[in-house]
């Protein structure tokens, strides 16, 4: 007697993996995002003007730099919402020789160590600096991001000027950190050159429309960041 012997196919479910895979990448963007804010939250509010170290300064230029690698990762998706905010800073640099124009300023929002700042509007800070006619002036201007730490270096005269910025926007407003180094070279009378290096690491915070006049031993400079809205 013969007997047929039925086999039975087995019942494949469908896969699940890609929907759980783009639950975890939304989860893992949740999270990245939720980390951020919170850093962001987190931190105090800058205060209108300091002294800082160079130390300080490298310090603050690598903080958060995961986050900082993680939201140029993001813009991928959404520039508009991991988008970095522009920031323009433009500067002007003269000799100290020309300080005395500053006497009529009101006094300085902040005086220490022979350094004496004044924040004013943006206007004022142009008109002293028009007024100023000096002998020689160097002007330069950074296009840069929220976050982004550059550098620029120039020669005027008989000597270098560099110009290292830091910029965080906070709610339309710069929070600015910056180091200025003037390497200048002076001819002694025995026929030697004498290098002087001077340098100056401060932090400021500069609102909508306004500017910075900045006196010290190198000289006088003149400082505007803006946040374009």
């Amino acid at each position: 007697m013969n007997t047929d012997t039925a086999t039975v196919d087995p019942v494949t479910e469908p896969r699940k993996r890609p929907k759980r895979l783009w639950r975890v990448v939304f989860a893992a963007l949740a999270i990245a995002v939720t980390v951020l804010l919170a850093a962001l939250w987190l931190q105090p509010l800058p205060p209108r003007c300091e002294l800082i170290t160079a130390d300080e300064y490298q310090r603050r230029t690598k903080r958060f730099a995961f986050i900082q690698d993680a939201r140029a990762w993001m813009t991928r998706f959404s520039p508009k919402i991991f988008g970095f905010a522009p920031v323009h800073i433009s500067a002007a640099h003269v000799g100290k020789e020309e300080s005395d124009l500053l006497d009529p300023l009101p006094e300085p929002r902040y005086s220490s160590n022979g350094m004496r700042v004044w924040i004013l509007t943006s206007n004022v800070v142009a008109r002293v600096q028009r007024d100023m006619l000096p002998k020689s002036i160097t002007r330069w201007r950074i296009n840069t991001s929220d976050g982004t730490p550059s550098v620029i270096s120039m020669g005027p005269g008989s000597g270098t000027l560099e110009f290292a910025s830091h910029p965080k926007v906070r709610s339309g407003n710069v929070d600015l950190a910056a180091k200025l180094r003037l390497m200048s070279i002076i001819k002694s009378t025995g026929g030697f050159n004498e290098r002087t290096n001077r340098e100056t690491v401060f932090r400021m915070l500069l609102k909508r429309d306004e500017g910075a006049i900045i006196l010290d031993e190198s000289g006088v400079l003149f400082i505007w960041a803006y946040a374009p809205p």
